[in-house]
């Protein structure tokens, strides 16, 4: 019997060190996964303001995606604890800084990447035009963040040309970080995002309807308070 009861309390204390040792596992990842998206915020936010501030440094950066004048943005990177010898954590961030320095937008924006693919069919069905279809499921066949990136180079041209509101950089970028860790997943995020485009298009509507009929409703109240 007290060799039963000793050799359960030994499982008791292994089940109970492996549980800690997930615990802190995972504790650790969530941190540095926090570290990442924190960082990401800073590099978008440095990127918006300092292109707007200067020409030459946006310059430089809009062909940061050609493999021939990457280059030029190393120094960038580097200061951000980029890995330049990482080949899928530099091209992402190329991919970004030359996506926000052509798009001249002066701050990050609301508008989802799946929405955004949509949002450039507007004039041809939106999300049930086949053109956009077809260039959502491109994206979603892709098997790294390497070949996402080069099929977003294109889109994101197409965005600009067709887009008037800004990305949501700051999530995008977060999405390409995490895309060969968590790829289902944020597949299913740009899926979800292009397939509510009618949804959130009406309730972006109904929002600007109660705009307006909240300021006539308020012009006619100051009215009747007027003296006749």
């Amino acid at each position: 019997m007290q060799e039963q009861s000793l050799l359960k309390d030994a499982a008791s204390s292994k089940d109970t060190a492996l549980s800690k040792d997930t615990a802190s596992s995972q504790d650790k990842e969530s941190t540095k996964e926090n570290t990442v998206t924190t960082r990401n915020e800073r590099f978008v936010n440095y990127l918006l303001e300092t292109c707007n501030n200067s020409k030459g440094f946006a310059a430089k950066l809009r062909r940061a995606d050609n493999p021939i004048s990457e280059y030029q943005s190393w120094e960038l990177l580097a200061r951000f604890g980029i890995d330049l010898n990482n080949d899928y954590q530099r091209v992402t961030f190329v991919t970004i800084s030359a996506v926000i320095a052509r798009s001249r937008a002066n701050t990050n924006g609301n508008m989802t990447l799946g929405f955004a693919i949509a949002e450039s069919y507007k004039d041809n069905k939106g999300n049930d035009s086949d053109q956009a279809k077809a260039r959502l499921l491109r994206l979603l066949t892709c098997r790294n963040s390497l070949e996402t990136c080069r099929i977003l180079k294109p889109l994101f041209s197409l965005i600009h040309s067709k887009v008037s509101l800004p990305l949501d950089y700051i999530h995008i970028l977060n999405q390409l970080s995490f895309f060969d860790k968590y790829q289902q997943s944020i597949k299913a995020q740009w899926a979800q995002e292009f397939y509510r485009w009618p949804l959130l298009k009406a309730n972006d509507q109904a929002k600007a309807d109660g705009k307006e009929n909240n300021g006539h409703s308020n012009k006619q109240s100051v009215n009747e308070e007027l003296p006749s």
